[in-house]
This record gives structure tokens, sequence and C-alpha cells, in this order.
């Protein structure tokens, strides 16, 4: 789907890059530049589409299926291209025949853009729900709190989780990680019809939800970064009494690991240094 998305927005970018030649004047380099970046679109769409239609359709009956899906998309574009030239003669009417081919390629893109923010890829709108963790089943694996951005889930290592429902976005983050299915989804407002959109998600909840994702990025930052400075204490002090942890006595075995300590460390920090300039 993301392929498909992303075709579509250079197809529709390499609709209207056809206006730049009725604005620039005569350029060869141009017209080559726009053909070749409209066949590569048309050719990046097209491979797009066809692996996306053909995911949809069944093994026993792939190219009847196929060739009803190819019809369908594009029959609206075969009888509106027919109308095309009265478009252009009304343009160019108020702004001459080649400013009135760009104004009209330019329209043409911009057909297509309501199809990226509509796209199912970018969210589907629905009521708002939130997330509920079933008491009985929970383990305490602490999954589901490391995938939550907002960190609206409490718990800790092998004792149940909860989930702090004014601060639940709905998101659906903690369903897929949780290894024993106990997390579901219910309905945020009891209301019937639920409302959808800004009337369930209000611009003041959004902008508590974004500041708490990112405390949430600087949280996870600091702890990493707390974590490696725990695991290299860690491995200094051993580095430091090696021949009193270690088993091994032979010397040459003790050197040997003492090389490799030695390297780690030196990675972890070169990781911690920020690079120069």
């Amino acid at each position: 789907m993301r392929a498909l998305i992303i075709g579509g927005i250079l197809q529709a970018a390499a609709i209207a890059s056809y206006a730049t030649l009725a604005f620039s004047g005569t350029s060869t380099r141009l017209f080559a530049l726009v053909m070749a970046g409209d066949n590569f679109s048309i050719s990046f769409a097209g491979v797009a589409l066809v692996a996306y239609m053909s995911s949809l359709t069944n093994i026993g009956y792939t190219a009847t299926q196929y060739a009803l899906l190819s019809s369908t998309y594009a029959w609206l574009g075969k009888i509106l291209k027919g109308f095309s030239g009265a478009e252009v003669e009304n343009l160019s009417t108020t702004h001459g025949l080649i400013h009135g081919y760009g104004i009209f390629f330019i329209a043409c893109g911009l057909t297509g853009l309501p199809a990226v923010p509509l796209s199912e890829a970018h969210g589907v709108e629905g009521p708002r729900v939130l997330a509920v963790i079933d008491e009985d089943w929970c383990i305490g694996c602490t999954l589901c709190i490391k995938a939550c951005p907002v960190d609206s889930i409490v718990g800790l290592n092998k004792q149940m989780h909860t989930v702090v429902e004014d601060q639940c976005t709905g998101c659906e983050l903690c369903i897929p990680v949780c290894p024993v299915d106990c997390i579901s989804l219910v309905p945020a407002h009891a209301d019937t019809p639920a409302p959808t959109g800004w009337a369930a998600w209000p611009q003041a909840l959004a902008d508590q939800a974004q500041e708490r994702y990112a405390f949430h990025k600087i949280r996870v930052v600091r702890a990493k970064a707390e974590h490696d400075a725990r695991l290299q204490a860690k491995a200094e002090h051993k580095l430091a009494h090696l021949e009193e942890a270690s088993k091994l006595t032979d010397k040459a075995q003790l050197d040997q690991k003492r090389a490799v300590i030695e390297a780690a460390l030196a990675r972890a920090r070169a990781r911690r240094e920020p690079p120069k300039a």
C-alpha cells in the first residue's frame, strides 16, 4: 500500500509538471526531463497498482477478477478525458492556448491529491477507542508498555499492567505485541452513534497526546543512555578485576579475554561520542 501511495503522488506531480513547459518557454532539456519523470512515475505507479490488485484476487479466478478491477478503476478516467479538449478550449479563450494547457495540467495533477489523505494506509476514520487489559490474562511482560507512544500503560515486570484511560489515544500499537492477546479495544464514548474525527478527539486532547509523545521520545533516549552507561561501568569493573572475576587461570587466555573486553568498550565509547565535524 505504501508503494501505491508513493506512486499516486509521483504520478500526480508528473502530470502537473507538464505545466512547466507552458510557462518556461522552449527548452529541449526541460521537455526531456518532464517526459522522463512522467514515464518513471507511470511505470512505478503501474507496477504498484498491478501488485496491489493482484493481492486482492482469488487464486482460482485471478484473470477474471483482475480484469474486472482494472476495468472498474479505469472507466471514469476514460469518460472524463473525452472532455479534456473542450476544457482546454474554454481556458484558451481567457488565458491563451499554451497557458490554458498549463492550467489544465496543474488541475489534472491536483485531482490525484485527494486520494492520498483518504487512503487507508493513513488510517481509517472511526469512533475513538480505548485499550483495555484483561487482568486475568496479563502476564506482566511489559511489551505493551514499551510499545505505547504516550506512556499510558503502567505496570511492573511480571505484574499486572493497566491502561490510564484519560491518556490512551487508541493507536492500537499495544495489541500486536501482546503475546497472550489480553488487550482489547472498547468505545471511548457511550453515545450512539459515536462521534468520529475531531468531534471525538478535540484539539486539546491531541495537543496533550503530542506533548506526551515528545516526552516519551526523550525518556526512551535517556533510558537507553543510562542502560549503556550501566553496561559500560559493569564491563570496566570486570576488566579491572578480571583475574578475580574470571575462572580462567592461564595468562594467555586472560590476555585474550582482556583484549575482547577492551575492544567492546572502545566500540561502546565510539558510539556514545558525537561525530567529529
